[in-house]
């Protein structure tokens, strides 16, 4: 089916708030070898905040860390680098953590507005980030021979030994990891798509779709994901793929979405179609879709 972020609920992470995250994270592929070196990391991101810029390395220690905004926590391993990304509404920065090493093997100096999908792919040690399905970057390979594995912690800022590091400040949706280095062709192919369960090399997969609780769930292995926070999702008064009706369109004429203002107008003809994005910003979409736009506030339909 056909996925826009942020329609279903999704995970919220406000520069006040005190988030943790904690997930037991499967470290195997389905044939039970460890998943390390290669692997694809994917997610949507609403990022709220600015990160640090900072040099492309292959080694070494990036002492202003603090000023990241790590979405995915770049998790610390003594013998072994953990990959992460730091996203901000200037940019992306792909990292990795060990003993003694916190570095950025790719950086990317762009400005992020809505909702945008990011891919990390390790292929053999080496990263490549693509950001809505195009290949933005090839990373530099580390110099050192550790093994690396996927950060597997969203938006955490809770020990104290993680928020000197940047906490993630914005909206999270649709974690995916996958034991293989996607290609770009399949990245580009069903990044706004869901996933059906089970499907081949997807090791962990978090629709992000639970709007209440504590926790949210893997699709595959059925785990949850510990929220230590207050469970903040911004949940709109339609989901996705729901048909519209004349409850959802006053008089025939409006969308409204909760948290949202001022509404968008539709024309009549339009009930009864599914309503598959709605965003608070522009961006460009090349899916066969009739898309209009009042304000800042954008809703696509199916037709």
């Amino acid at each position: 089916s056909t996925l826009e972020a942020g329609i279903g609920c999704h995970l919220v992470f406000p520069a006040s708030l005190n988030a943790a995250t904690n997930y037991t994270a499967p470290r195997n592929n389905s044939a039970g070898a460890l998943l390390v070196d290669t692997f694809t990391i994917e997610l949507w991101v609403k990022p709220e905040a600015t990160r640090a810029p900072c040099a492309e390395a292959s080694s070494g220690i990036y002492i202003y860390a603090g000023q990241q905004r790590f979405a995915v926590w770049p998790t610390w391993y003594n013998t072994s680098f953990g990959a992460g990304i730091s996203v901000g509404t200037n940019g992306i920065s792909v990292f990795q953590h060990s003993d003694g090493q916190l570095f950025a093997p790719i950086v990317v100096n762009v400005s992020l507005y809505g909702w945008t999908h990011i891919a990390v792919a390790y292929d053999n040690r080496v990263a490549t980030l693509y950001i809505n399905g195009v290949k933005a970057r090839v990373g530099l390979p580390p110099q050192l021979n550790l093994p690396i594995l996927p950060g597997v912690l969203l938006g955490d800022r809770s020990a104290a030994s993680l928020t000197p590091y940047g906490p993630f400040v914005g909206s999270i949706d649709e974690y995916r990891l996958w034991s293989v280095a996607r290609a770009a062709t399949d990245i580009a192919a069903n990044y706004r798509s869901t996933v059906s369960v089970p499907a081949p090399n997807l090791v962990a997969y978090f629709p992000m779709d639970e709007c209440s609780g504590s926790y949210v769930f893997d699709g595959v292995s059925g785990n949850a994901m510990v929220l230590g926070f207050p469970p903040l999702r911004d949940a709109p008064e339609f989901a996705r793929g729901s048909a519209l009706t004349a409850a959802t369109v006053n008089g025939g004429l409006n969308v409204t979405r909760a948290l949202m203002t001022p509404s968008v107008s539709l024309p009549t003809r339009y009930i009864g179609t599914k309503v598959i994005h709605v965003n608070d910003t522009n961006w460009a979409d090349a899916l066969a879709v009739s898309m209009y736009q009042y304000h800042s506030v954008k809703v696509s339909v199916q037709v």
